[in-house]
């Protein structure tokens, strides 16, 4: 029988592994249809989860992203703000998710 801390951390460490993996699955998705759109000359794209992700992996995405200099904004199932169903990605130079901006 193992301990509850061992439990509790393989716990963890299972979590944690899922979301590199979704984090690292929705980037490479991103990364191709931002190739896509800017060979066809635009500066934005939305990539709509068809496989349920973790809120975790979906904040990864965009710290990656900001990272890198693109604009990124959420949308949120209207039925429950802690699932995100869209992530929109812009290359622009101004920011089109920011109101005044």
């Amino acid at each position: 029988m193992i301990s509850a801390n061992v439990a509790r951390y393989q716990s963890d460490l299972a979590k944690e592994q899922l979301i590199l993996l979704q984090t690292d699955e929705i980037l490479k998705a991103v990364e191709t249809m931002i190739d896509e759109e800017i060979s066809c000359g635009r500066t934005s794209t939305v990539f709509t989860a068809h496989e349920e992700y973790s809120k975790e992996a979906f904040l990864k995405v965009g710290e990656l992203l900001k990272k890198e200099g693109y604009h990124y904004a959420f949308a949120y199932d209207p039925y429950d703000r802690e699932i995100i169903v869209r992530l929109l990605v812009s290359w622009n130079e101004k920011n089109p998710y920011k109101e005044n901006d």
